[in-house]
Formats: structure tokens, sequence, C-alpha cells
């Protein structure tokens, strides 16, 4: 089943891409994601979430992933706010970017973003900042919903050097006992978290 481009605290990486059916996932992990979008509208109440690519609605190959083949992995973009204000911001999941798949996040989870300014010749910069406590607070509400839904989190794949930042906050603790890949996976998951899901019922 396809999941919803938009909701009130969450949306697609792609309107497009979601249309033509990128975003497919197993009728229990559709419901624990749309679960744990309500939980976080209590918890994290001004942060908008980004959800990436899922799969195919029959399935099968689901290129360039290695994954996403089954209808239970699920990529997630990184929540992040306004270095200088703290502010919550929305990461830019344009063409520009690969649709978010693209942008790079160094080991202080912070992200630089410079465009073009029409009216100098100055380019403008806009610099970004991972926001963990929300994906600490996505991941317990998401583990929760999947259990409801007679499913739990199978592997969490996110880039070493952010799940050590990760480990430093002092919420980590609603997460540790999570199954996070140790190591670094084949493509870089710095500007978004790869879900795994298993079913248990």
């Amino acid at each position: 089943m396809s999941v919803p481009s938009k909701g009130k605290n969450f949306q697609t990486y792609s309107y497009f891409l979601s249309f033509i059916g990128r975003t497919c996932i197993h009728s229990k992990i559709r419901e624990a994601i749309l679960d744990s979008y309500k939980a976080l509208e209590i918890i994290q109440p001004e942060m908008t979430f980004i959800y990436g690519e899922m799969g195919w609605c029959n399935g099968g190959r689901f290129r360039p992933h290695r994954t996403h083949q089954n209808g239970l992995s699920v990529d997630f973009m990184v929540p992040i706010r306004y270095k200088k204000t703290g502010l919550p911001a929305v990461i830019p999941t344009n063409i520009f970017t690969s649709f978010g798949y693209s942008m790079r996040f160094d080991e202080t989870g912070n992200y630089i973003s410079c465009l073009p300014s029409f009216r100098s010749s100055k380019r403008r910069c806009t610099e970004y900042q991972i926001d963990f406590k929300a994906i600490i607070d996505h991941l317990y509400a998401l583990q929760k919903s999947a259990l409801k839904q007679g499913s739990a989190i199978d592997k969490i794949i996110i880039d070493p050097p952010l799940l050590k930042l990760l480990r430093k906050e002092k919420d980590y603790f609603k997460v540790e006992s999570l199954p996070f890949l140790q190591g670094k996976a084949w493509f870089s998951h710095d500007g978004h978290y790869h879900v795994d899901f298993k079913m248990t019922a």
C-alpha cells in the first residue's frame, strides 16, 4: 500500500516519485508509520518529518537500492534545524539534492547549503544541523507503533559518525536496545536513516 504524500506533520520526499509508486509498503508497516507520526504531533509539534523511498507496490528489484524489495524497508530523511536560530527546517528534497539522497552531513551533523544570489555575486548560504533528539523520538514512536501492528524494527542504518552523536543524546536510552547496524553500509546514510522491519505476528 502507498503512504499518503502529506499529513499534518509529515510529507513525502517527492510528490512525483510517490505518484509513480516508489513509496509503497506492507499495510501493517504503513499503519505503524502513520501511527508514529500521530504520536510525534505531541512529542515534536513543530517538526515536519520527511519520509523517503520504500518500494514498488508489487515488490521486486528496486534500483538503486539493494533492499526495499518486500515491503519492509523505509528510508527517513533526517529531521533538521537551522543552526543559527535552532528553529525547525525541512530538508531540501529536490532534483539538485537527488531528492535528499545526495546531501552530505559532516561528522558534527552539519550541512551547509549555498545557492547563487540573484541580487549580488555572493552566494547565499544556510547551515543546517541534524536534530538527533527528533530522530530518537521518531524511532521510539516507530518501534512502539510497529509492535502494536505485529511487527518490529529489524535493522537501522545510519552512518557511524552520526550514530556516535546519537548515542551522546540524553534520551538515547529509549532506543539503545534497537538493532543499529554496527559499521558503514555500502551507501552513505547521513542524510537519511534506513529502517528494516520484520513481522512478529
